[in-house]
């Protein structure tokens, strides 16, 4: 592949991205479902954060589909 073909590619890559999250911008806060099991999960991304600098450990972010 080229430079050209791969630079127009990511760059429709990062418009598709940007359409989402505009997209996503306007949407109505869905509350989370819990999830149980053995692992407990952060809800959001703020409290991530902060758990990830107090732990010392990285961040993994999941994307889920609520609808």
């Amino acid at each position: 592949m080229d430079m050209t073909a791969r630079f127009v590619s990511s760059r429709c890559i990062a418009g598709a991205m940007l359409c989402a999250f505009v997209s996503m911008a306007g949407a109505a806060a869905i509350e989370p479902t819990p999830v149980t099991g053995k692992i407990k999960w952060v809800y959001t991304y703020a409290e991530g954060q902060k758990l990830a600098r107090e732990t010392g450990k990285p961040l993994f972010v999941v994307f889920r589909c609520e609808r």
